[in-house]
Parts: C-alpha cells; structure tokens; sequence
C-alpha cells in the first residue's frame, strides 16, 4: 500500500497535519480513496507527543501565559468544563504543588477576571487536552459522513527513509512497524489505541511531515556501559516525574544521593519545584549544577498597571535594512527597560509579541539579509529573551539562598559511565554522581545524526547544514514531498512566538500545501 501522506511522529505537528488533512478532504469530493498515516516511537505520546503528552508532561508549566498562547487554546479553557479536565488529571497524577496551582488558576477563572485569566500558566499537559478534543471531532465527522478515507497509525521507530525509482518515500523501522486501531471512549471523550497484530518491515508515502520536536542534546558519553541513571534526554525520557522515580530508587539503596544537572536553563528549571519538595523531606539528596555561567532564564512577570510604547522598534524607524541593525534595535529597546525595573524588560518583549512588529521588519529584509538573521540574530535576540513560568525562577532562588544547590562553574567535556558511577570530566577535576541529567539544550542536526539514524536520512536530503531549509510551504528545497514545519527547520519561528503557537501555525500552511498535492497526484 502507498499513503497519500505519511506523519513521522504523532506529536503536535503530525496530529495538527492530520487534522487539517481531514478537515479539507471532508469538503470536497472524493474520486479515489484518500490513504493518511501517523507512525510514532510509542502511540502513548498521542496527543502532545513528547513535550505536551499525557505521559511525559506531568509536571511542565506553558513558558508563557494564555494570553500569548495559541488561539484556539485560550478559546478552549475559557470554558469552565475543559478546565476542569486538567483538574481530573492532576488529581491522578500531579503533585500537590499543581494542583495548589490549579486551584488558584480555577478561582480566577470562575470569577471571570479577564485581566487575570490572560496571565495564567497552564500544565503543558492542557494542550493534549485540546488536541484530543479536535482529533475526536473530526474523527466522529469522517465516520458521519463517510468519506472514503482511511487513517491508520503504526506503533516502531524509524531509523531511516529514502526515495525509490518511482519517486515515493520508502520508511523503515529499527524493528518492524506494528498496526493499531484509534479508539474513542466515548464516556471519557479519550482515544487510546487497539493492536491488530500485524506487521510491516516498512511503509511506502508520497508526501512525508517530519515532526519530530526538539532533538536531544549532546551525548558526551565516551563509553557505552549501561547506567539507567544517566538521564540523555530529559523529556523524550519522561521529564521531571521520571527524574522523581529515579530519585526516590536511588535514595533507597543510598545514605547518601548526589544529583547533578548538566545546564542551568530550561530542564533544570522544570524540575525544580518538585524536587524542593523532596529535598525538604530528605536531607541526604544533594543537588549539584554544571554551568560554565550559571545563566538561567528571566521570570516572565507582568504588571497589569503598567502601559508600555515601544520607543525604538516602530513603523516610523526607516533605518532597519539589515538583520544586524534589527538586533541593534530590538537590544537597544530591551535595554530602556532595565533602567528602572527588570520586569520592564519582559513588558517591552510582550509588546514586541502582541504587536507583530517583529514580523513587520523581518517581511521587509532582503533574502540575502533574512538568512543571516535566521543563522545569526535569531539566536542572540533568542537568548534577550529566553523568559518563562515565573514560580520555576522563584524555588530556584530560594533552593540557591538556601545552599540546598552547589553549582559548579566549569563546562562538563565528557562522561564516564560505571555500574553504580557515574563520572563528570569538568576543566578542572574529576567529579562522580549517582544521577544525572544532560538539560545542556537541543543539539544541531548534524551532531545528533551521530546517535540517532534517522536524521541521516534528514541530511541526505538537505545541503548537510545544522539545520533543514525549506521553502514558505515548510517544504524541503529540491524535495518538494517532504515537509518539516517544526523546530529542526531554519526559520521555523523568526518571529520568537510561543513554540507551540509557531509550529502549529507552520503545520497549518505545509497542510494546506500537502492537501493540495495529494489532490493533484490522486486526480
């Protein structure tokens, strides 16, 4: 069988483009069967996949408040009854922390203080809730009306693709590719999936959307002993509430536990609240952190009295022709702020989200000038304005003011793995832990297809650049059936929106272009 289209990966991307695909083929009229598949590691992580999912989200607060949120999310939990979902799922698997959250989140939201509601942080985990609820929509549409589409999904992991002499995609698995069957409970409103105990060493597509999400960081393991303790991938791995489990099993095999985090921004953050709980309780924990600078990332907090105006990066500013003087300006605008109060730095960087002005400047760049800003500033104003859930920051304050963490300033060069050790090379000594977790960021696309073979495939259809090219479709250049609207792409999200507002916005336009190509090669 040859798919129409194929989703590798379930995640946000591959579900959003498969909900868009049926929404469109449901108002048209079919002459031929219209053939769609979703292919994930493990079809637990849908919906959310990994950085949103049931599974691996537990604990994750959204970096930014509803109000900078994706559209159809803040309609979503306007609703006291989807609200209410989250409050289900904390009860069962969240903390006390989140659900002491929750409550507060709640409480704002029956009364209806719209002021307030805009600036709420929601679990990661809420936006699965409302992917779930669209998928199961549409679904009930196509069995209604009965349209001549079939949607399969197929549980292995793919190591590799390529294109055969007929010009489709061929996939293949690490094992085998096995076949499940999407059911709804209707009593819950939940998906969950059915095997059908069928197989496949691998699948044929014309059209392919790579969403695989964030790729892990570096490896810096130098030999291969298994140690279950090293944590590589902190979210792809289970995040904050497989850390926890890993904790709790050291501490009772140990008097004494010593945890280290390699990175001091984003991954360590998330964690923390819930290991403060722990380390209040038990004294034998001992938290380190490698960071060359111990750099993390800004509280976004924000004052309600407060009116910002953007007094350089306007409409009236006819000096931005280039990338570099758009960073000078964006810098020279952040840094009016911080005159008189930090905090004044993440209201001009809102500002800058909410009035699209970003975007404005960026259309107005040459080619040429809009490349070395996607290779170049993008990063730099990226690190300006890293900012995220403000009570992350606060424990993490607290924790240092407290001694409860040592950070260590040096940069971590390689990792020895023993049977009960775990060895950290630094610039100046040797250093052993019972656990840690690599959060040092996403590595390029070139350093991760050492240890991850599917993105040897990736390269073998770009230019062997750090990241992937498209074109405005989210198409790779030169292959036009092959899309990638997610954060391995140059340019993915030049405007530094939310992630998730970004990807799905991109997974909205290469849908369209996918549907459109399907329409042409079935006719």
């Amino acid at each position: 069988m040859i798919y129409d289209h194929i989703s590798i990966g379930g995640g946000v991307i591959g579900i959003n483009t498969t909900i868009n695909l049926l929404k469109k083929f449901l108002k048209c009229k079919l002459t031929k069967k219209i053939k769609l598949c979703v292919v994930d590691k493990n079809l637990s992580n849908i919906p959310g996949g990994i950085a949103y999912g049931k599974k691996t989200s537990i604990h994750g607060y959204f970096n930014n408040p509803l109000r900078l949120s994706h559209l159809e999310l803040q309609k979503y939990y306007s609703k006291i009854k989807n609200f209410k979902k989250i409050e289900n799922y904390l009860n069962t698997f969240g903390s006390n922390y989140d659900l002491k959250k929750f409550n507060e989140n709640f409480n704002i939201l029956k009364k209806k203080d719209k002021k307030k509601i805009n600036e709420l942080y929601l679990p990661r985990v809420a936006f699965s809730f409302l992917q779930e609820s669209s998928f199961i929509n549409i679904l009930n549409k196509v069995k209604k009306l009965k349209k001549n589409i079939q949607l399969d999904f197929y549980e292995g992991e793919v190591i590799s693709f390529k294109k055969n002499k007929l010009n489709y995609f061929k996939i293949f698995p690490m094992k085998k590719f096995s076949n499940f069957t999407l059911k709804i409970k209707k009593s819950k409103s939940e998906i969950f999936f059915q095997p059908n105990n069928k197989v496949t060493k691998n699948l044929s597509c014309k059209n392919i959307t790579i969403g695989l999400g964030v790729t892990p960081p570096k490896k810096l393991i130098k030999n291969q002993i298994n140690n279950k303790y090293y944590i590589w991938d902190f979210y792809a791995e289970g995040g904050t509430s497989y850390l926890i489990n890993k904790i709790n099993s050291k501490l009772k095999l140990k008097k004494v536990t010593k945890l280290c985090f390699i990175g001091s921004k984003a991954g360590f953050l998330e964690s923390l609240q819930e290991i403060y709980r722990l380390k209040k309780n038990n004294n034998s924990l001992k938290i380190y952190c490698f960071s060359k600078k111990f750099e993390t990332l800004q509280p976004a907090k924000i004052s309600f009295n407060k009116k910002i105006n953007l007094k350089f990066l306007n409409k009236r500013n006819k000096s931005i022709q280039s990338a570099e003087e758009l960073f000078n300006v964006i810098e020279k605008e952040l840094d009016s702020g911080q005159k008189n109060n930090n905090n004044n730095k993440y209201l001009i960087w809102t500002k800058i989200l909410s009035s699209n002005i970003l975007d404005y400047f960026l259309k107005r760049l040459s080619e040429k000038e809009l490349v070395i800003y996607q290779k170049k500033y993008f990063h730099k104003i990226r690190n300006l304005t890293r900012f995220t859930f403000p009570e992350t920051i606060k424990v993490k304050d607290i924790m240092i003011k407290k001694k409860m963490i040592k950070i260590i300033k040096e940069k971590v060069h390689k990792i020895k793995l023993s049977k009960d050790l775990i060895s950290l090379y630094g610039d100046k000594k040797k250093y052993t832990f019972d656990i840690v977790v690599n959060v040092t960021g996403p590595g390029n696309l070139v350093e991760t297809s050492k240890y991850l073979n599917i993105y040897k495939s990736l390269l073998k259809f770009t230019k062997k650049e750090q990241n992937i090219i498209v074109d405005k479709n989210f198409s790779l250049t030169g292959n036009k059936n092959l899309f990638s609207p997610g954060t391995i792409t140059r340019g993915f999200n030049d405007q530094r929106q939310t992630i998730i507002k970004a990807i799905i916005r991109n997974s909205d336009i290469s849908s369209l272009q996918i549907y459109k190509r399907i329409l042409g090669q079935n006719s």
